[in-house]
């Protein structure tokens, strides 16, 4: 006896309420995992764009010792050329190419900015700094730091420059002005460390630190900040010294005898 209509199955019949859940159920891993791959691919894009943010200054340091020396910018019949200066005993050619060139700033009295020694003009001296891939740390001294930055970022070195400040600086308004450049402060105690890292919150900042400063200072220098630079001058700097700031945690050396650096490093 054949079965009622309402009692028989087939293909075409209405989905039942587990069907219907069964397939939403599929469709929603279907989605999840839609959205998984995009959130991998912008980690990924996200960790890319973070190591692009970082500059061609950390990733120099990333790779061991810095060497900064006293450079100045000269004149030439196809654009300006950053060089180093020649230190007071040793030769030119000893030094080679150091990896940053550290560029005094003056303003002029009709309001424009150039390198001391000399009379070239920053913007002058950022062109051939990027047309030769050259690292420079610029010292503000009096210059308004707003100035700077923006020719800085109009000629696309934000992440080939360090801007240094004096001790007297208005460390905020720096801070404010630098679009994420990083500034470069000098500090030598424990507490000038923690107030000038507290000023600075997320923004990029290496502490300048002198040679004579506690291994104390050093550390919390290099915990708390993105490099650590000394400043020192071989002839007033005894091999004992020496020894000892290259035992501490420190990324740029400042100094234009790197020839003599290397004698101590290697003793």
């Amino acid at each position: 006896m054949p079965l009622p209509d309402s009692m028989t199955t087939s293909s075409t019949s209405t989905p039942t309420l587990r069907t219907c859940y069964d397939m939403r159920r599929g469709q929603a891993f279907r989605c999840g995992g839609i959205v998984c791959t995009f959130l991998l691919a912008a980690a990924a894009f996200g960790l890319l764009w973070h190591d692009r943010q970082t500059g061609d200054i950390l990733r120099r340091i990333h790779h061991g010792l810095v060497i900064c020396t006293e450079g100045r910018v000269l004149p030439g019949a196809s654009g300006a050329v950053i060089a180093p200066d020649a230190p007071t005993q040793a030769p030119v050619s000893l030094i080679g190419h150091p990896d940053v060139v550290h560029l005094n700033l003056v303003s002029t009295s009709g309001g424009d900015i150039v390198v001391w020694p000399g009379s070239v003009m920053l913007q002058d001296a950022l062109k051939a700094a990027r047309a030769n891939s050259n690292l420079v740390m610029l010292s503000l001294h009096d210059v308004a730091p707003e100035a700077v930055v923006m020719l800085v970022l109009k000629y696309g070195m934000r992440h080939s420059v360090v801007l240094q400040t004096d001790a007297n600086s208005d460390l905020e308004n720096v801070f404010r002005a630098a679009s994420k450049i990083m500034v470069a402060v000098p500090a030598e105690t424990i507490s000038e460390v923690h107030h000038v890292i507290q000023l600075a919150g997320r923004h990029p900042l290496a502490l300048l630190l002198p040679l004579k400063a506690d291994a104390d200072v050093f550390e919390e220098a290099h915990r708390n900040s993105d490099a650590v630079i000394v400043r020192a001058s071989m002839d007033n700097a005894s091999g004992m010294q020496w020894d000892t700031v290259l035992k501490q945690p420190v990324d740029i050396i400042m100094t234009n005898h790197s020839d003599r650096l290397d004698e101590a490093d290697r003793d």
